[in-house]
C-alpha cells in the first residue's frame, strides 16, 4: 500500500510539473484604487530562448463585478528584440449577452484569461509588451489587475 501511495504521489508531481512547464512567463501588474488610466501604459518584458516552438500569449484581466462593460478594447504593442514595434488593437469580450460573466469568479472578483495571439513563433531575444486600454473614457474603473501570460502551443 505505501508503494502504491508514493508512486501516486511521484506520478502526480510529474504531471504537475509537466504542466506548469508550459508556461514560460506571466506577469500581473496592479491598478492603482481599481482606475486603469488611459494614459497608464501597463509593460512586461520576457526572454525567450526557445525559437523552436510555438507560443500562445493571453491578456489576464481581473476586475470587479462592478464593472459596466461586457467588453474591453485594447491597445496592444509588441517590441521585437531589433527594437522593431507591432501594434494592434483587439476587443475582448468579458460577459454574455445575458450579462453573465465568461471567466472564472470568486466572490465579486472575475478573473479573465484571454488570447489575443495564437501559435506565434518568437525569434530570440527580449520582447516587450504594453498593453493601454482603449475605451471611451480616460478612467476605466473596477479595473483591480492587467497582465499577460506566455504559454508553450499545446500540439
Amino acid at each position: 500500500m505505501r508503494r502504491k501511495t508514493f508512486i501516486l504521489v511521484i506520478i502526480s508531481a510529474l504531471l504537475f510539473t509537466s504542466c506548469q512547464n508550459s508556461v514560460i512567463f506571466e506577469k500581473y501588474n496592479k491598478i492603482p484604487e481599481y482606475k486603469w488610466q488611459y494614459n497608464n501604459k501597463e509593460s512586461f518584458t520576457f526572454r525567450i530562448k526557445d525559437t523552436t516552438t510555438t507560443y500562445n500569449v493571453y491578456l489576464n484581466l481581473r476586475h470587479t463585478g462592478n464593472y459596466q462593460f461586457s467588453n474591453i478594447w485594447i491597445m496592444i504593442y509588441i517590441k521585437n528584440p531589433d527594437g522593431k514595434i507591432s501594434f494592434k488593437r483587439h476587443e475582448f469580450t468579458l460577459a454574455a449577452i445575458d450579462g453573465k460573466w465568461l471567466g472564472q469568479g470568486m466572490g465579486d472578483i472575475m478573473d479573465h484569461k484571454l488570447i489575443f495571439e495564437k501559435n506565434l513563433r518568437f525569434s530570440e531575444g527580449e520582447y516587450t509588451i504594453v498593453l493601454q486600454h482603449d475605451m471611451r473614457m480616460d478612467e476605466l474603473p473596477s479595473i483591480m489587475d492587467v497582465g499577460i501570460s506566455i504559454e508553450k502551443s499545446q500540439p
